[in-house]
């Protein structure tokens, strides 16, 4: 908190931004090495790409070129997280990922079709992990912000009654 206030995190961005655009090259390099990207690495790079597009966002920079790091990174995320999706369907993780990703490309483009395929991911989240509260939560955030009030108001109940 205290580097935040202080304005250090938003001074440090072009070094952590390298550095993490770096780490992220390094590991797709040892990937391509190996041949194939097991589930964990892929979610490990789709975790990388989350944490590069943090970095961007809280850059002091709001330009044009920004934004498309932004949308390349989120893109990249997205494209690994799916691969996760698909080689382990009964898993939640990469839906809940999705979720998240495309919940961030929501915002960035406020594009309402993303929102709604944020919520889908969600959904099969939840449908696959059902009494997972946090998901539950999101889930609230997600249909709030896509303007689903009546969904919306469902996953309120849902939340109000696990945490009583």
């Amino acid at each position: 908190a205290e580097c935040w206030f202080n304005g250090a995190i938003t001074q440090q961005t072009a070094r952590l931004r390298a550095d993490t655009e770096r780490a992220i090259r390094d590991a797709e390099a040892e990937a391509a090495e190996a041949g194939s990207l097991r589930p964990v690495d892929r979610m490990a790079l789709a975790n990388m790409y989350l944490v590069l597009d943090d970095i961007l966002a809280l850059g002091q920079s709001r330009g044009g070129e920004v934004r498309a790091a932004r949308k390349r990174a989120l893109r990249r995320a997205a494209a690994h997280a799916a691969a996760v999706s698909e080689a382990l369907p009964q898993a939640p993780g990469g839906h809940r990922m999705l979720a998240v990703i495309r919940a961030r490309l929501a915002e960035l483009g406020d594009s309402l079709e993303m929102w709604k395929l944020a919520v889908s991911e969600c959904k099969e989240a939840i449908r696959l992990d059902p009494g997972n509260s946090s998901l539950a939560e999101m889930l609230w955030t997600l249909t709030l912000r896509s303007g689903d009030w009546e969904e919306a108001s469902r996953w309120e109940v849902v939340v109000t009654e696990v945490g009583q």
